[in-house]
């Protein structure tokens, strides 16, 4: 499915400290310890699996090197679900907001560097809003393992 995807710039952020900036958007992804006690469904994301929860007022889902975006499904504003990722050697993943107007999409950002399906856990929550062309909307990072 094509979901007209619309490339935004975004502020890389590790735990409140600026690690460096790929454009002025307002977005930032924020990469963080081990989950807090409040969000228990994230404690426990074993190796080689993402999960990916929408808290934003839109649909999200991720793409990783040698998928296309239609190849794994969305995820409903407000909910949480897991993926197994694929044994492929290390690879970029991209996270993407689907507007709440429209069919299109917009991308949020990637996760830093790249991600080894063979090593720890990924737990990625989107939050904000597809205002101003999705340029509202951000997301933080866990890594566990």
């Amino acid at each position: 499915m094509d979901r007209g995807v619309k490339v935004k710039r975004i502020g890389l952020k590790r735990s409140g400290l600026a690690l460096g900036s790929l454009g002025l958007a307002a977005a930032a992804v924020a990469v963080a310890g081990p989950a807090s006690a409040a969000t228990p469904q994230r404690l426990s994301i074993g190796g080689g699996r993402i999960q990916l929860c929408a808290e934003g007022n839109y649909a999200a889902w991720f793409a990783y090197q040698g998928s296309s975006t239609g190849d794994l499904p969305e995820v409903a504003e407000g909910t949480c679900q897991t993926f197994n990722l694929p044994q492929v050697g290390d690879m970029v993943v991209q996270v993407f907001g689907h507007f709440n107007t429209s069919d299109g999409g917009f991308l949020i950002g990637a996760l830093p560097g790249l991600v080894n399906p063979n090593g720890g856990g990924w737990s990625i929550t989107t939050f904000g809003t597809t205002g101003d062309g999705g340029a509202d909307a951000g997301f933080s990072i866990n890594q566990f393992g």
